[in-house]
């Protein structure tokens, strides 16, 4: 009986992971009444800056937002890259570009930021913004999953779905490559 509930669980998160890879929903950028990502590595001056870029984007000041995440962005704030990519990835206060999306996910995800590793994985799975590739789709899901991104842990099951045993080994072995690399 328990297997049957366990199966029933499984289904329903996959079916939603699904629906999610399928419609093409991605992590957006906050909508207005909604928080920003967190900036987990700023202080003073920094800080200011980014609550700037959050008010203004609360505020539908887009182009402010894109130009106070991008002076953090361009120091290597995590968040501001995020946030930053998500911009690019609407088109809001900047034009929209997919390619630049990936850029500045890339640097976040690079540092850790699971959200923006869970949309590089998204990109690579659709081919937006970069050559669709779904051994990196499913290492960077896997390496957000590992560390606790419930969305990206679902979007791995379903790529491994998708794939021969031989890419979700590729897959696996390059999120544990970047994971010995990138211990904290």
């Amino acid at each position: 009986m328990q297997n049957a509930k366990t199966r029933q669980i499984l289904s329903l998160i996959l079916a939603s992971a699904l629906l999610m890879i399928g419609v093409g929903c991605s992590k957006q950028p906050p909508k207005e009444g909604e928080k920003a990502t967190e900036s987990t590595n700023v202080t003073g001056d920094a800080q200011k800056i980014y609550q700037e870029g959050v008010d203004a984007y609360q505020s539908g000041k887009f182009t402010v937002a894109a130009d106070k995440f991008r002076v953090l962005a361009e120091q290597g704030d995590a968040s501001a890259q995020f946030n930053l990519g998500s911009l690019y990835r609407q088109g809001q206060g900047v034009p929209q570009d997919d390619k630049l999306a990936v850029a500045w996910w890339t640097k976040a995800a690079e540092q850790g930021h699971t959200d923006a590793q869970d949309n590089l994985g998204l990109r690579y799975a659709k081919g937006e913004g970069v050559e669709q590739d779904m051994v990196q789709a499913y290492k960077w899901f896997s390496i957000a999953g590992m560390n606790k991104n419930v969305s990206a842990a679902a979007n791995a099951k379903v790529m491994a779905g998708k794939m021969t045993p031989d890419k979700i080994e590729q897959g696996q072995s390059l999120a544990k490559e970047w994971l010995v690399q990138h211990k904290k």
